[in-house]
């Protein structure tokens, strides 16, 4: 599925703020970003909702669902984004929380994204 960057980081940001993942994919899947509803077939529509169900998991990643998705330590994800091993450390446990960009770098660079 292709999207341009801006609806990408619209539906990012919608993502980052909805609760819910249901009703995010639901209010997002018959978007005019995806084009035509009488274009759409019930096999895109399963795609776009898929989609969208997969970016909202990704928008509530914790850092240490990160590191276990992309099966690294979090020595070696400090090491590969040259970040503190304290401050992976406090993302981790809780203690501090990344700004959102820096996680969506660092699922994007790891491949995390649909």
């Amino acid at each position: 599925m292709i999207i341009n960057d801006k609806d990408f980081y619209t539906l990012w940001g919608e993502a980052l703020a909805s609760e819910y993942r249901d009703i995010f994919v639901a209010e997002w899947s018959t978007s005019s970003i995806w084009g035509e509803p009488e274009e759409l077939t019930d096999e895109s529509l399963l795609e776009i909702a898929d989609y969208l169900g997969k970016l909202w998991d990704a928008a509530h990643m914790s850092v240490k669902d990160i590191c276990k998705d992309a099966e690294l330590t979090q020595v070696a994800l400090a090491t590969r984004f040259c970040i503190p091993m304290r401050t992976v450390w406090d993302w981790c446990r809780g203690v501090r929380t990344p700004p959102d960009y820096v996680r969506l770098m660092m699922i994007q660079l790891l491949g995390l994204l649909p």
